[in-house]
């Protein structure tokens, strides 16, 4: 691009120095905050799904995970992205199960993200204070923890990755225009659209830098290369492959989830309620950026937005709006970094909606939010230009900022340690939160506090009384501490949801046999199998009450049923040859019992 000496009266030598100095002090800052992730855990909110719970992921790189990473299979309600799968695998097969591990190449991979974000807008404006102050906020803001400290999140880092390269090797496309820098261009972004189909909205953003600060279109002037304005269906015909691309990512992922059955219908969140959230959620992730208190890692999706509130979101944002096109010439990064923010949120403000939808989101806010420091930093700029004699104040402020940003962060930090103390800290800063309260029930469970996972649970259940998961795992529970009533009536719950779940007809009638009452037992496992015929469980079990009440010769072919959809059970054979020897016997001694 060849950015003039005039845009930046610094020498090359003494930039380069300073450009160093930067790094390194963003290096020191992002070290402060996360290295405590090394002793970090898994958590259950995802992190299950992508890792410590999928199978495919836990073999490592394998030409079976390999093929199943790009396979369009079922991959437990997650959409399509393959390269995301990969890095996990990869992870896995260096590191095993050692979350810290995994943790630490989030870090790495936010830390290259700041330094690629700090010298591509030095790149692309020429000016180093401003892209340090960009490059400042984005890697030490509170709002970007849930990125780093979160294992699950990685394919927001890997994706964000792709997006700077993407826009680096558009740089140096705009510096020297060759078809070899296009298709570099265009392989770096479907990369990135194989980790995250975030980057969607890249190609817009690639229009906008067009205008500011790559000056390549001007209305009514030069560009700034002294260059001739490029016309503009010319930029929007470089970005038309691009925009293609984005096309099919978006019908992969909706695919997916549709496939799936993880989109969330109309019906059941009414557009009207996701409109008004949206439009709230703008204004709110600019007040979380502003004051980064009260934050975590699942804010429920609201029942009701009051009108008020919507109305008031809509008519500041169009103020906002039309205030930044009034200084579009004056002061164009205004406007740029604006629509930057609009943008790149739309695809995740929740008008598409998959499986339990938050209200907002920190991890959305990763990419966004960069327009809004892009504003803050330029304008900083301008102050201080036309301020010199408060050059002093400024950086006091600034310093005063970034370490109480480091300190917020720090802090925020810390809550990621597990699952108990993420999920403790979401109970407390937020209201009627069921998400939280059945994640903090499991991560008790899985550490055997029984009574404070019981707690959780039921918690849980006042706020969402129809979720079948909850009172699954209460049912279990409560049969394990023989509270066997208690555990009837959850089973009972899980069924009026769910009539169909074999697995809890026959955990039903489990109970029923540790009651002794034959008959109700054998209606669940036959209920069990009626669902399901090839639930071996169900037929040993069903077997098994059946030799209870006498009725020997049915039990031997539910025993055999169960032997040829399982022969490897020695359990079920024992048990068959027991029935088989009481065929000719009197006696109904040794009778088998019902497996869990």
């Amino acid at each position: 691009m060849g950015v003039p000496t005039k845009i930046d009266p610094i020498n090359k030598n003494s930039r380069h120095k300073t450009e160093v100095f930067i790094a390194l002090f963003l290096i020191f800052g992002l070290l402060i905050i996360y290295s405590q992730t090394r002793h970090h855990d898994f958590v259950v909110y995802d992190d299950r799904t992508y890792i410590t719970g999928n199978p495919d992921v836990l073999e490592g790189l394998t030409p079976k995970s390999i093929r199943w990473a790009f396979s369009f299979q079922e991959k437990d309600k997650t959409y399509w992205h393959p390269i995301t799968w990969l890095s996990h695998m990869l992870d896995v097969q260096l590191f095993g199960m050692n979350a810290g591990s995994h943790l630490m190449i989030n870090l790495m991979v936010h830390t290259l993200n700041t330094l690629l974000l700090l010298y591509v807008f030095r790149r692309m404006t020429g000016k180093l204070w401003p892209s340090a102050i960009v490059a400042a906020l984005f890697a030490l803001h509170p709002l970007n923890v849930e990125s780093v400290a979160w294992v699950a999140a990685r394919k927001n880092l890997l994706s964000t990755m792709f997006w700077m390269f993407t826009i680096l090797a558009y740089v140096r496309y705009v510096e020297k225009s060759d078809l070899k820098r296009y298709a570099l261009i265009l392989a770096v972004f479907s990369l990135g659209l194989l980790t995250k189909p975030m980057l969607v909205t890249l190609p817009c953003v690639l229009l906008l830098l067009d205008f500011w600060p790559l000056r390549r279109f001007q209305i009514g002037q030069r560009s700034a290369l002294d260059h001739p304005n490029v016309p503009m269906g010319r930029l929007i015909l470089e970005k038309a492959p691009m925009l293609v691309l984005s096309a099919v990512s978006v019908y992969i992922s909706t695919f997916s989830l549709y496939n799936y059955g993880d989109l969330v219908a109309v019906e059941s969140v009414p557009m009207r309620l996701r409109v008004a959230n949206a439009l709230v959620s703008y204004v709110a992730y600019l007040g979380k950026m502003a004051v980064p208190l009260n934050l975590t890692c699942f804010y429920p999706f609201p029942i009701e937005v009051p009108l008020w509130k919507s109305t008031g979101a809509a008519a500041l944002l169009t103020v906002v709006t039309i205030t930044a096109a009034r200084l579009l010439r004056q002061h164009p990064y205004f406007l740029i970094g604006w629509l930057w923010y609009l943008g790149t949120l739309f695809p995740v403000i929740g008008l598409m909606q998959a499986g339990l939808w938050p209200a907002v989101a920190d991890r959305f806010v990763y990419v966004p939010l960069i327009g809004i420091y892009v504003i803050i930093a330029w304008s900083l700029a301008e102050l201080s230009k036309k301020m010199s004699r408060s050059v002093v104040w400024i950086t006091t402020s600034a310093t005063i900022l970034i370490l109480a940003l480091v300190g917020f962060s720090h802090k925020q930090v810390g809550y990621w340690k597990n699952s108990i103390t993420l999920f403790s800290h979401a109970v407390a800063v937020t209201k009627e939160n069921y998400l939280s309260h059945y994640a903090l029930g499991y991560a008790y469970e899985q550490k055997r506090k029984v009574d404070d996972a019981i707690f959780h649970y039921k918690a849980a259940l006042e706020i969402n009384p129809n979720e079948v998961d909850v009172h699954y795992n209460l049912a279990i529970l409560m049969a394990s501490k023989g509270h066997l009533e208690e555990a009837i009536r959850y089973y009972k719950n899980v069924l009026r949801i769910e009539p169909t779940d074999a697995q809890a007809h026959n955990n039903l009638g489990n109970i029923f046999f540790r009651q002794e009452k034959w008959d109700k037992a054998v209606r669940h496992y036959q209920e069990a199998i009626h669902i399901n015929p090839e639930y071996a469980r169900a037929h040993n079990n069903l077997g098994a009450a059946m030799m209870r009440q006498g009725r020997i010769p049915e039990a031997v072919q539910h025993f055999r049923e169960a032997l040829r959809i399982k022969p490897e059970d020695e359990q079920t054979r024992r048990y068959l040859q027991v029935a088989i020897a009481q065929l000719g016997e009197e006696s109904k001694s040794t009778a088998p019992a019902a497996i869990p």
